[in-house]
């Protein structure tokens, strides 16, 4: 005869946290507060100018999906593009937020995509 146990389940250890060093020092071992303590990260430049950098991108795919208006007739083009705008939107100011945030009410959050276009003939 075979025996089913219900009782409570077993405790499984928690498997560990690993925090990689910076280049030459050792990773270290950290508890489940100090990984979701967030309080403590800070942001460098290249943060800021990677999200404004991503700002003037996705506003680049919102300006493109506005071009659907008077270039399909497709009513899956026209909502694909409407997803797009929607999503883009969202994330914009998701980075707009962080922005905020980060740096202070006074940040450039709106900044021109037209790269390049002194290369174009």
């Amino acid at each position: 005869m075979a025996c089913l146990s219900l009782g409570a389940p077993h405790s499984q250890a928690q498997p560990p946290i690993v925090q990689p060093g910076a280049p030459g020092e050792p990773s270290r071992l950290i508890s489940s507060t100090e990984a979701s303590d967030l309080a403590g990260i800070g942001f460098t430049d290249a943060d800021v100018k990677f999200m404004q950098g991503m700002i003037s991108h996705h506003t680049q795919a919102t300006e493109m999906t506005q071009l659907l208006a008077t270039r399909s007739n497709s009513d899956a083009m026209q909502r694909m593009a409407q997803r797009i705008e929607i999503s883009q939107e969202d994330e914009i100011a998701m980075m707009q937020d962080w922005l905020r945030a980060a740096v202070g009410p006074g940040v450039a959050i709106v900044v021109s995509w037209r790269w390049g276009v002194s290369n174009q003939k």
